[in-house]
Formats: structure tokens, sequence, C-alpha cells
């Protein structure tokens, strides 16, 4: 199953310098400058079962390198 991806971008004020903002567009779904995921108000609501899935991912993911 497939699902329409948003095409909206979410605009990120990120400082370069002393008192100079730069503006960053970052599509919505995608990863944004602070790490987390980018979201439109219209997705909003998918917030939660995106951290649910990256939660059970980590989960899966070996603690340590003595555990493969």
């Amino acid at each position: 199953m497939t699902t329409k991806k948003c095409d909206k971008k979410v605009i990120y004020h990120i400082e370069r310098g002393i008192m100079r903002f730069v503006e960053v567009p970052v599509p919505c779904g995608n990863t944004d400058p602070y790490g987390s995921v980018a979201l439109c108000p219209k997705c909003e609501h998918k917030r939660k079962s995106i951290n649910e899935r990256s939660a059970y991912i980590n989960s899966l993911a070996p603690s340590n390198w003595g555990d493969f």
C-alpha cells in the first residue's frame, strides 16, 4: 500500500552567526535541522505513530557490540 506524500514545506529559522537567521525549507516528513521529523500542521497528527515506530525499531537494535 502506498500513501501519497505531502508536498508542503516546513520553514525553520536557523541562526547563522550573531543575530543572523536563515530560512531553511524542509519537505514535510523529512528530517528537520534539529534531527526530528518536520511535519506541516496538516500532517501533525502522524507524529505519534512515527515516534512509536521509531521506538520499536530502536528497541530491536542491539544495545552494544557484544550483542552481535
